[in-house]
Protein backbone atom coordinates (compact mmCIF):
# COMPACT_ATOMS: atom_id res chain seq x y z
CA UNK A 1 0.00 0.00 0.00
CA UNK A 2 2.84 2.29 0.63
CA UNK A 3 4.44 1.99 -2.94
CA UNK A 4 1.09 3.00 -3.93
CA UNK A 5 0.82 6.02 -2.23
CA UNK A 6 4.56 6.85 -3.08
CA UNK A 7 3.71 6.87 -6.71
CA UNK A 8 0.55 8.86 -6.26
CA UNK A 9 2.18 11.35 -3.94
CA UNK A 10 4.48 12.15 -6.66
CA UNK A 11 1.46 13.77 -8.90
CA UNK A 12 -0.56 15.11 -6.02
CA UNK A 13 -1.08 18.42 -4.08
CA UNK A 14 -2.54 17.03 -1.69
CA UNK A 15 0.05 16.42 1.88
CA UNK A 16 -1.14 13.39 2.58
CA UNK A 17 -0.47 9.72 3.36
CA UNK A 18 -3.57 8.68 3.19
CA UNK A 19 -4.56 6.20 -0.07
CA UNK A 20 -8.79 7.44 0.42
CA UNK A 21 -7.38 10.86 0.05
CA UNK A 22 -4.54 10.78 -2.86
CA UNK A 23 -7.00 8.31 -5.03
CA UNK A 24 -10.12 11.07 -4.45
CA UNK A 25 -7.33 13.28 -6.48
CA UNK A 26 -6.34 10.51 -8.29
CA UNK A 27 -10.27 9.95 -9.43
CA UNK A 28 -10.95 13.96 -10.13
CA UNK A 29 -8.21 14.97 -11.91
CA UNK A 30 -7.93 16.09 -15.19
CA UNK A 31 -4.26 15.10 -16.03
CA UNK A 32 -2.90 12.93 -18.25
CA UNK A 33 -3.09 9.10 -15.93
CA UNK A 34 -0.49 7.66 -18.40
CA UNK A 35 2.55 8.12 -16.67
CA UNK A 36 0.90 7.32 -12.99
CA UNK A 37 -0.59 4.47 -14.64
CA UNK A 38 2.69 2.97 -15.86
CA UNK A 39 4.34 3.54 -12.48
CA UNK A 40 1.68 1.80 -10.80
CA UNK A 41 1.75 -1.45 -12.88
CA UNK A 42 5.42 -1.35 -12.44
CA UNK A 43 4.74 -1.97 -8.63
CA UNK A 44 5.70 -5.93 -7.50
CA UNK A 45 2.67 -6.68 -5.84
CA UNK A 46 2.70 -10.23 -3.95
CA UNK A 47 -0.33 -9.26 -1.64
CA UNK A 48 -3.56 -10.24 -2.41
CA UNK A 49 -5.58 -6.94 -2.83
CA UNK A 50 -9.28 -7.18 -2.69
CA UNK A 51 -12.22 -4.83 -3.70
CA UNK A 52 -14.97 -4.73 -1.71
CA UNK A 53 -17.92 -2.66 -2.74
CA UNK A 54 -20.46 -4.08 0.56
CA UNK A 55 -17.90 -2.93 3.22
CA UNK A 56 -18.68 0.42 2.85
CA UNK A 57 -22.37 0.19 3.26
CA UNK A 58 -22.99 0.73 6.67
CA UNK A 59 -20.99 4.00 5.98
CA UNK A 60 -22.41 5.04 2.94
CA UNK A 61 -25.96 4.29 4.65
CA UNK A 62 -25.42 7.20 7.06
CA UNK A 63 -23.92 9.44 4.92
CA UNK A 64 -25.96 13.04 5.61
CA UNK A 65 -24.74 14.25 1.99
CA UNK A 66 -26.41 10.97 0.18
CA UNK A 67 -29.95 11.08 -1.67
CA UNK A 68 -32.10 8.27 -0.28
CA UNK A 69 -35.09 7.47 -2.64
CA UNK A 70 -38.04 6.75 -1.17
CA UNK A 71 -39.39 3.08 -2.79
CA UNK A 72 -42.94 4.11 -2.74
CA UNK A 73 -42.01 7.22 -5.20
CA UNK A 74 -40.84 5.24 -7.86
CA UNK A 75 -42.14 4.92 -11.62
CA UNK A 76 -40.68 3.89 -14.84
CA UNK A 77 -38.00 5.88 -16.72
CA UNK A 78 -39.44 7.03 -20.04
CA UNK A 79 -36.83 7.14 -22.63
CA UNK A 80 -38.83 9.23 -25.20
CA UNK A 81 -39.21 11.99 -23.07
CA UNK A 82 -36.02 11.84 -20.66
CA UNK A 83 -33.32 10.01 -22.44
CA UNK A 84 -32.14 13.66 -23.70
CA UNK A 85 -32.05 15.14 -20.53
CA UNK A 86 -31.09 12.94 -18.28
CA UNK A 87 -27.90 11.56 -20.34
CA UNK A 88 -27.12 15.57 -20.93
CA UNK A 89 -27.71 16.11 -16.39
CA UNK A 90 -25.49 13.13 -16.14
CA UNK A 91 -22.64 14.59 -18.53
CA UNK A 92 -22.69 17.91 -16.66
CA UNK A 93 -22.84 16.41 -13.58
CA UNK A 94 -26.10 17.90 -12.41
CA UNK A 95 -28.09 14.82 -11.87
CA UNK A 96 -28.58 15.03 -7.87
CA UNK A 97 -30.54 15.22 -6.29
CA UNK A 98 -32.58 12.93 -7.83
CA UNK A 99 -32.26 9.17 -7.68
CA UNK A 100 -32.53 6.33 -10.39
CA UNK A 101 -31.49 3.14 -11.13
CA UNK A 102 -30.49 2.92 -15.10
CA UNK A 103 -29.49 0.36 -17.76
CA UNK A 104 -26.92 2.71 -19.20
CA UNK A 105 -24.20 2.35 -22.30
CA UNK A 106 -21.37 4.74 -21.17
CA UNK A 107 -17.56 4.87 -22.16
CA UNK A 108 -15.58 4.46 -19.57
CA UNK A 109 -11.58 6.05 -19.57
CA UNK A 110 -9.67 3.50 -20.95
CA UNK A 111 -6.22 4.65 -19.09
CA UNK A 112 -7.67 4.25 -15.36
CA UNK A 113 -5.98 1.94 -12.89
CA UNK A 114 -8.20 2.39 -10.15
CA UNK A 115 -11.32 1.49 -11.16
CA UNK A 116 -14.96 1.98 -9.25
CA UNK A 117 -17.11 0.12 -11.52
CA UNK A 118 -16.54 -3.33 -11.70
CA UNK A 119 -19.14 -5.69 -13.98
CA UNK A 120 -19.78 -9.69 -13.40
CA UNK A 121 -19.54 -11.34 -16.74
CA UNK A 122 -20.08 -14.96 -17.28
CA UNK A 123 -16.70 -16.97 -19.28
CA UNK A 124 -17.50 -19.76 -20.38
CA UNK A 125 -13.79 -22.15 -21.18
CA UNK A 126 -12.82 -25.28 -21.46
CA UNK A 127 -11.46 -27.06 -18.32
CA UNK A 128 -8.60 -29.17 -18.41
CA UNK A 129 -10.49 -32.38 -18.99
CA UNK A 130 -11.80 -30.72 -22.05
CA UNK A 131 -15.55 -29.67 -20.69
CA UNK A 132 -16.71 -26.64 -21.23
CA UNK A 133 -17.92 -24.47 -18.22
CA UNK A 134 -19.60 -21.40 -17.07
CA UNK A 135 -18.72 -19.04 -14.91
CA UNK A 136 -19.12 -15.47 -12.89
CA UNK A 137 -15.80 -13.50 -13.36
CA UNK A 138 -15.79 -9.79 -11.62
CA UNK A 139 -13.78 -7.73 -14.16
CA UNK A 140 -13.15 -4.37 -14.35
CA UNK A 141 -14.07 -2.70 -17.78
CA UNK A 142 -12.55 0.21 -19.98
CA UNK A 143 -13.94 1.79 -23.49
CA UNK A 144 -17.81 1.39 -23.88
CA UNK A 145 -19.98 -1.10 -21.67
CA UNK A 146 -23.72 -1.62 -21.06
CA UNK A 147 -24.97 -2.20 -17.49
CA UNK A 148 -27.74 -1.35 -14.72
CA UNK A 149 -26.33 1.13 -12.24
CA UNK A 150 -27.64 3.31 -9.80
CA UNK A 151 -27.50 6.89 -10.50
CA UNK A 152 -24.55 7.38 -7.70
CA UNK A 153 -22.68 4.58 -9.81
CA UNK A 154 -23.36 6.63 -13.01
CA UNK A 155 -22.35 10.08 -11.49
CA UNK A 156 -19.09 8.45 -10.56
CA UNK A 157 -18.27 7.55 -14.19
CA UNK A 158 -18.72 10.75 -15.75
CA UNK A 159 -16.33 11.85 -12.08
CA UNK A 160 -13.68 9.58 -13.46
CA UNK A 161 -13.66 11.08 -17.12
CA UNK A 162 -16.35 8.96 -19.12
CA UNK A 163 -19.32 9.73 -20.53
CA UNK A 164 -22.83 8.62 -21.15
CA UNK A 165 -24.14 7.36 -23.79
CA UNK A 166 -27.50 6.79 -23.86
CA UNK A 167 -29.88 5.88 -21.13
CA UNK A 168 -32.42 2.62 -22.51
CA UNK A 169 -34.49 1.25 -18.97
CA UNK A 170 -34.71 2.19 -15.59
CA UNK A 171 -36.71 3.23 -12.60
CA UNK A 172 -37.02 6.87 -11.50
CA UNK A 173 -37.55 8.04 -7.88
CA UNK A 174 -40.02 10.80 -7.52
CA UNK A 175 -39.11 11.91 -3.88
CA UNK A 176 -36.17 11.13 -1.42
CA UNK A 177 -35.97 11.13 2.13
CA UNK A 178 -34.92 14.08 4.27
CA UNK A 179 -32.54 12.85 6.44
CA UNK A 180 -30.90 9.48 6.19
CA UNK A 181 -33.46 6.86 7.21
CA UNK A 182 -30.58 4.58 8.56
CA UNK A 183 -28.87 6.89 11.14
CA UNK A 184 -28.91 6.62 14.99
Amino acid sequence: MDEICNVLKEFSETPSDNINDLFKEYSKSKMDKTEVNSKLKKIKCTKLMAFDANGLYASAMSDLDSEYPKAESARAFQPKKEEDEFVKLFNEQKFRPRTAILKVRFEYPTNMFFQSIQAKDKITYTNKEGNKETCTKIRFRNGFCSDVLTSVDIQEIVKAGGRIIRILDGIVYEENFKTPPYRD
